[in-house]
């Protein structure tokens, strides 16, 4: 009767997770956990050197891997590239902007739901250490697995999806400032926050 029982409570617990991580409101929430705790604050040194987030984006991306995205800061360069012929890097900051904010309570005041297209790029300068015929197979790859493939120069760019689930959230942090957060429904990942801006 004992192991039907933990069975069945190691059931549920394996639904109540899966469940938690199915909505964009619930990866937001995990969003603003870790940032309200001031893990990505600016420390002195960092103000010291001028930097306004203290925050290293392989830590951002790699031990919160299920939580942020850099999709939406791949997908606005390459749609910016297809638009104007120049490629430009993003700043991080244009997207994730924690500032110095520490909070313990958010409420989620605003929520608007759309649909964007999705885009891939790869910068074949960006391959240091490949020889051309390597870096000709990569582009080739590319080509052939992607739809809506466009070349110019050293810049790629191809469709990663159409009509991606996308979702505005605003948060009203402490009674005293806001969150701007997008969560995007990813292909093959699931919903991951994309941009995390905080208003003062």
């Amino acid at each position: 009767m004992k192991p039907k029982l933990l069975d069945l409570i190691s059931c549920v617990a394996c639904i109540v997770m899966l469940i938690s991580c199915s909505s964009p409101e619930s990866v937001a929430q995990k969003a603003l956990k870790v940032v309200g705790l001031g893990t990505f604050a600016p420390t002195e040194v960092d103000r010291y050197i001028g930097r306004t987030q203290g925050f290293e984006a392989i830590t951002m991306f790699s031990d919160y891997d299920k939580v942020f995205s850099r999709d939406l800061i791949r997908s606005s360069e390459a749609e910016d590239f297809r638009r104007s012929g120049y490629y430009r890097e993003i700043d991080q900051e244009e997207y994730f902007y924690f500032s110095n904010a520490i909070f313990e309570k958010w409420e989620l005041v605003k929520k608007d739901q759309y649909e964007i297209n999705l885009y891939g790029l790869s910068n074949a300068a960006a391959y240091e250490g490949l020889t051309p015929e390597a870096i000709e197979r990569i582009e080739k790859a590319h080509e052939h697995i992607h739809k809506d493939y466009v070349k110019n120069g050293n810049i790629s760019t191809w469709l990663v999806a159409e009509d991606v689930p996308a979702f505005d959230l605003r948060y009203k942090l402490d009674n005293r400032f806001f969150a701007n957060i997008t969560v995007i429904k990813i292909p093959d990942e699931g919903y991951r926050v994309c941009s995390f801006r905080i208003d003062k």
